[in-house]
């Protein structure tokens, strides 16, 4: 199930879902109308009797994993992909003396831009489940090739507090990722697992 949104991009939003791409259509024109309905504002131009009615420009969104985003194209410059984004706009700003006017004018403008929409859908779902597998890839490798603190002192015998004064004392390196997250290599654990095994036991004192 995709979940879209049309919005302002300030206070109005109106929220729909779709099953898939072909469903789209059916479920974007009540939402554009509920949408309308919603941000409609009337305006007076000075002149008696001439007042209109003022609708906002809408732009549509997508839901994925907890984020909304802005549609975009998958376009290719210099060999390489990259992902052009922007404020989508599906219903234009636009002045009429009836509401019915522009909800009509909206259904057909819709029907003529499926194709740019469904395309700005695909491409967007592809480019974020891209980024998405190259951060899984990215954490995989550092599992592979870095311990935490915690498994770190598990490994070596010792408290996460004598991790750290390794650290300080330039025993072992670190790499900070964050503010509070302390990385340190595999080899280097390895390196003194094989240390502190070669180190002969202290005798106590008789």
């Amino acid at each position: 199930m995709l979940r879209f949104r049309i919005s302002d991009s300030f206070s109005h939003a109106i929220d729909f879902q779709a099953n898939n791409h072909n469903d789209f259509l059916e479920n974007v024109l009540p939402a554009a109308q509920s949408y309308r309905r919603h941000t409609v504002k009337k305006i007076h131009h000075g002149e008696i009797s001439k007042n209109k009615i003022y609708f906002p420009a809408g732009y549509l969104h997508l839901y994925i994993n907890d984020t909304w985003y802005n549609l975009g194209t998958i376009k290719q410059a210099s060999g390489k992909d990259f992902f052009q984004s922007g404020s989508f706009m599906i219903l234009p700003a636009t002045e009429t003396d009836f509401l019915e006017q522009v909800l009509s004018k909206d259904a057909m403008n819709l029907v003529a831009m499926i194709e740019t929409i469904t395309k700005h859908i695909q491409d967007t779902q592809l480019w974020i489940q891209g980024i998405d597998d190259q951060i899984k890839q990215t954490v995989d490798q550092i599992d592979d090739q870095y311990l935490t603190t915690a498994q770190a002192a598990a490994r070596l015998g010792i408290t996460e507090s004598g991790v750290r004064r390794m650290i300080l004392r330039g025993k072992l390196a670190a790499w900070k990722p964050s503010p509070r997250t302390i990385l340190i290599r595999r080899e280097d654990i390895e390196t003194a697992e094989r240390s502190k095994a070669g180190r002969p036991k202290r005798k106590g004192r008789s």
